[in-house]
């Protein structure tokens, strides 16, 4: 790879309190406050236009309407919406705390379609051209018993068995992302030993390969998928984080890049790639969730940090940079802070420009 010296600066242009990003899709931002889903049109924030249209909300128990009117407790109960999908037929799903929930089009309420039942929610969500749906379990799992991944061919609504993990292989799934370029599946697997693992899965399930696996470098949580290959960076605690890069050809992995600590969150914005990484306890901690970006795969930096605040982060959630999914190629960066001194629970909005 050829190192590309191009200089990235950042604009601030607006801070919105209490909304979680989650999502670019056809010129649109999405983002949720507590348990009300938001969108706002690209052109708008460009010509600094902050007015967020609601598009739909999700009706929860008591207890966490009522946990959802505090920031801790929003933090202690991970409340609110986590992930978006849009179909190309305007539907919506999202993953929110304990439930899966489907939007359909000219309606104005989520209503839950699975009520997650081991741990609180599954990390991501996979949805192929074909508007099929997949997910992993996430959740503890101390016994290390059977690890599922569910999917689901009409729209969220039933949901089915696909591919069981046995007894022992894995603890839980952190993530599947869909690859386009050769329509397939990348499965994102944990925590300790043998059980981090980066696999790629055939679009019927049927054949599942390991690609890389055994060790806390194969420890991932989120990767960002180009022509020739992926780029991940790991999720470790027990070690020092890196970015890698793994060749599509030859499953070949390459080293890029140190990082500051486990990486959960990653995106691209105008041709830049961008990887957040957290401020979570362990061998390598680092006291601030980080924002690293590259043009060409190769040279990698950090642009900002915010450190982590006060509250414990067992309880109250380690200190990140959430990160949307999606891609936009208007130059506009999102990201929530979680758990960060000056930022916790707000959108922070930049422009992206490239001072070459």
């Amino acid at each position: 790879m050829t190192r590309n010296k191009s200089q990235l600066s950042l604009t601030l242009i607006a801070t919105f309190p209490e909304f979680r990003v989650l999502t670019w899709h056809n010129n649109y931002l999405y983002a949720a406050k507590k348990y009300t889903l938001f969108r706002i049109k690209e052109k708008d924030l460009l010509e600094k236009k902050t007015n967020w249209e609601k598009v739909a909300f999700f009706r929860p128990g008591m207890l966490r309407k009522i946990a959802s009117s505090m920031r801790l407790s929003q933090r202690l109960l991970r409340i609110g919406f986590h992930h978006l999908e849009v179909f190309p037929d305007k539907r919506m799903i999202a993953i929110l705390d304990k439930a899966i929930a489907v939007l359909e089009v000219g309606e104005k309420e989520f209503k839950t379609t699975w009520r997650v039942k081991r741990g609180t929610r599954p990390m991501g969500m996979a949805i192929t051209p074909d508007s099929k749906i997949y997910w992993g379990e996430y959740f503890n799992n101390k016994e290390r018993s059977e690890v599922y991944v569910y999917g689901s061919e009409d729209g969220g609504y039933t949901w089915d068995v696909v591919y069981t993990f046995s007894k022992g292989s894995i603890r839980h799934i952190h993530n599947i992302i869909y690859d386009s370029f050769d329509d397939c599946f990348w499965i994102l697997t944990g925590d300790e030993g043998k059980e981090p693992k980066i696999l790629r899965a055939s679009r019927d399930w049927k054949a599942l390969d390991i690609v890389l696996g055994g060790n806390q470098q194969a420890r991932a949580a989120t990767i960002i998928v180009e022509s020739d290959g992926i780029y991940y960076a790991t999720d470790t605690p027990h070690e020092q984080n890196y970015i890698y890069h793994i060749d599509r050809k030859t499953e070949k992995r390459e080293e890029i890049a140190k990082i500051s600590g486990p990486s959960m969150y990653s995106c691209k914005v105008g041709g830049f790639m961008f990887f957040s990484t957290a401020a979570e306890p362990g061998r390598s901690y680092y006291p601030a969730a980080c924002l690293w970006r590259s043009k060409d795969g190769d040279s990698w930096h950090k642009l900002f940090e915010w450190p982590k605040d006060s509250w414990h982060p067992k309880y109250f959630q380690f200190g990140n940079i959430v990160l949307p999914r999606g891609e936009t190629l208007n130059g506009l960066l999102a990201a929530t802070g979680v758990a960060v001194k000056g930022m916790d629970g707000k959108l922070g909005l930049w422009v992206v420009s490239n001072n070459a």
